[in-house]
């Protein structure tokens, strides 16, 4: 399926002291990817994996938000409730955790982003409405900020905070708040707002991306429901992947029909193509999934060749070709750091293939990093989930 590029004009309603204007944001270098009805079975686009085995010292719950910054890997244990900390071979370093309701606590860790800035973690605590600062230099909190309005996810870059706010039924009659994207300064000052949200979506709990924010070689936005990827950066906001599913005529009505009837499961809503996950871009390529006929569908994009490579319902793969690359399972990334696509591997996914004789058999026979072979063998339930870098070729043959 062939994939244009093209010149998008963004129109945005950005507001500043309760005051609203129509911004133009014009974006060259968009990209439009267009979804067939057929899939496309292809492996061969992994060209390779590095692996990093996490410390037992530490056990992790429940993975959550996972950012990477200065050689580090960031893990929000949402069983928890604490930010765990490894180095980039696996080593535990510490925890992030200070639990409570006075200064400088969080009652609830409902988000965390990182301000490259200056190094310091960023708590969201939508309980207690604030934002609290660990510097990873002093490794100690060392600021808080009090907000009025109840996001759901938090992101920043070096000079604003982004907060997603898709919900409106917190605050029914400020309607200063009923916009998905907030921003402000560090210090949450000089707040602006985008995107709208009408009263009827704002009430519909119904929701397949709580998050909004995406990281990679950048920072994106994918409102809740919407198929546009936006890029942001500083007060610059323009979309930067467009996503089109053939045959997808019918979903505006579908979604309109599932919000008057309170729930996504509908016939109607099942049948289209909706509710876009993990977007990840390099490089070269973007990575995302979404739903149809309650089937989930894997996407890769290639943007050097200008086409997707990989379109199917799965999203974990193993194969002699891949074994021969020293990869005995692809699991679809839902991260990337430094040009790779990332991975958590789970137990029971390496227990589908430890555990059966064929794919073992299989294993020994084409990987030749046998020392790798022996580690995932060892890997039990009480092992901590292991990242998997992937690269992925520029060019198919």
């Amino acid at each position: 399926m062939r994939l244009l590029s093209s010149v998008f004009i963004l129109f945005l309603f950005g507001c500043n002291n309760n005051k609203c204007t129509q911004i133009a944001k014009t974006n060259s270098s968009t990209y439009t990817i267009r979804i067939p009805l057929t899939e496309i079975a292809n492996n061969d686009f992994i060209e390779s994996a590095e692996y990093i085995f996490l410390d037992q010292e530490y056990l992790i719950g429940k993975i959550g938000r996972m950012l990477f910054y200065n050689n580090d890997v960031y893990i929000h244990d949402e069983m928890t409730g604490r930010i765990v900390v490894f180095s980039n071979k696996g080593k535990y370093l510490y925890s992030i955790d200070n639990k409570g309701k006075g200064p400088l606590e969080y009652y609830k860790l409902t988000d965390f982003t990182i301000d490259k800035s200056n190094g310091n973690v960023l708590i969201y605590d939508q309980y207690s409405h604030k934002v609290i600062s660990f510097s990873t230099i002093k490794r100690e909190f060392v600021k808080e900020h009090k907000i009025e309005f109840y996001p759901s996810a938090l992101a920043c870059t070096s000079d604003r905070l982004y907060f997603y706010n898709p919900f409106t039924s917190n605050y029914p009659r400020e309607e200063k708040y009923h916009y998905s994207l907030i921003t402000t300064s560090p210090q949450l000052k000089d707040e602006k707002r985008y995107f709208k949200v009408g009263e009827k979506i704002g009430n519909f709990m119904s929701d397949p991306n709580r998050k909004g924010f995406f990281y990679g070689n950048g920072l994106y936005l994918l409102n809740r429901f919407g198929n546009d990827i936006y890029s942001l950066n500083g007060d610059s906001i323009s979309v930067n992947c467009k996503i089109l599913f053939e045959n997808n005529e019918d979903y505006l009505s579908a979604l309109n029909d599932a919000i008057e009837k309170g729930t996504r499961n509908t016939l109607r809503y099942k049948k289209c193509a909706a509710d876009i996950r993990d977007f990840c871009e390099t490089t070269n390529h973007i990575s995302f999934r979404y739903m149809r006929n309650n089937k989930q569908y894997s996407v890769v994009y290639s943007k050097k060749e200008n086409e997707i490579i990989a379109h199917e319902a799965n999203y974990i793969a193993t194969s002699p070709l891949l074994m021969k690359r020293n990869i005995p399972i692809y699991l679809f990334p839902s991260n990337v750091t430094n040009d790779s696509f990332v991975s958590t591997l789970p137990f029971y996914c390496i227990d589908q293939i430890i555990h059966n004789e064929k794919v073992l058999n299989e294993m020994d026979t084409h990987m030749t990093d046998k020392h790798l072979l022996k580690k995932l063998k060892t890997v039990d339930e009480n092992s901590n989930p292991i990242l998997v870098f992937y690269k992925f070729k520029t060019k198919l043959k």
